[in-house]
């Protein structure tokens, strides 16, 4: 491997530490989102989803997590993302959004008082497949959805790493 091919590919593993006011690069999926202020922390998952704790840490009665999932060529989901876990709930609905030039497929779900947002996307180029989750309370809706569309708003596919 050449070092002009190395350098892309160690800066995208170097940027993929995240806190609040920052942005997330995938260096797998080669994505990079920028984090709402209102996220709390971190979580990233041995199966390689991450999660983010808006507006405080989860789990809690005013939780509300952020949660992005992404698999190749039909692969499953990471076991641990809120998309595998929330699958099973009942859906409400389901339409299409387009936000910054990428055509989101919205699922809204709801298990009790906890209610659920899959936007799932399917990158054209290398057929992966990317599903951001936001896990929350009705209470907690209008910031909720704020973080989610802020994440979706700021999705930017990373050259440097493909």
């Amino acid at each position: 491997m050449t070092v002009r091919r190395l350098v892309p590919i160690v800066l995208c593993a170097l940027a993929t530490v995240a806190h609040a006011d920052q942005e997330y690069v995938d260096p797998v999926f080669c994505y990079r989102v920028v984090l709402p202020d209102a996220v709390a922390r971190t979580v990233r998952h041995d199966d390689g989803a991450v999660s983010f704790d808006v507006a405080g840490p989860c789990p809690g009665a005013a939780c509300i997590r952020l949660d992005i999932a992404s698999a190749y060529h039909g692969a499953p989901l990471p076991s641990g993302s809120l998309a595998r876990a929330t699958g099973t709930w009942r859906a409400v609905s389901r339409s299409a959004r387009d936000v910054a030039g990428q055509r989101w497929e919205l699922t809204r779900r709801v298990l009790g008082d906890r209610r659920a947002q899959s936007f799932e996307y399917t990158h054209a180029l290398d057929g992966s497949r990317h599903v951001v989750t936001v896990l929350y309370m009705e209470a907690g809706r209008a910031q909720a959805l704020d973080a989610a569309h802020a994440v979706l708003a700021s999705w930017r596919w990373v050259s440097a790493c493909l």
